[in-house]
């Protein structure tokens, strides 16, 4: 959008910036509107203790999530070794697996305009 089609769209504010401008208010609902969705959807992590992300029905690996040490963000995977449950382990760069302690699924992927 252009200055004339911003201008035409906008409201001006009876109010001057610290330079002497008047300010111009330029409707912002979209962005809004999508930052308090990705709010929502960013504060959904899941503590590994209370449950795991799915394995994949033809492997033995989850998808790829966002895990969290706590501190850091990251992506990862979490293997479940069938033969031996003890040995399940989460696969993360630069987090160790063992001090994972969050995941939540990622997020859509960018469209296209």
């Amino acid at each position: 959008m252009n200055l004339q089609d911003q201008t035409k769209n906008a409201a001006y504010v009876n109010s001057k910036n610290e330079y002497g401008d008047t300010m111009l208010a330029v409707p912002c609902t979209k962005g809004f509107i999508a930052g308090a969705e990705w709010e929502r959807q960013r504060d959904k992590w899941i503590s590994v203790k209370e449950q795991l992300p799915p394995k994949e029905k033809t492997s033995r690996f989850s998808d790829d999530v966002l895990v969290s040490d706590g501190k850091r963000i990251s992506t990862g995977f979490y293997e479940y070794n069938q033969n031996n449950p003890d040995n399940n382990y989460w696969y993360a760069s630069p987090i160790s697996g063992y001090d994972v302690k969050f995941w939540q699924p990622l997020p859509e992927p960018p469209k296209e305009k």
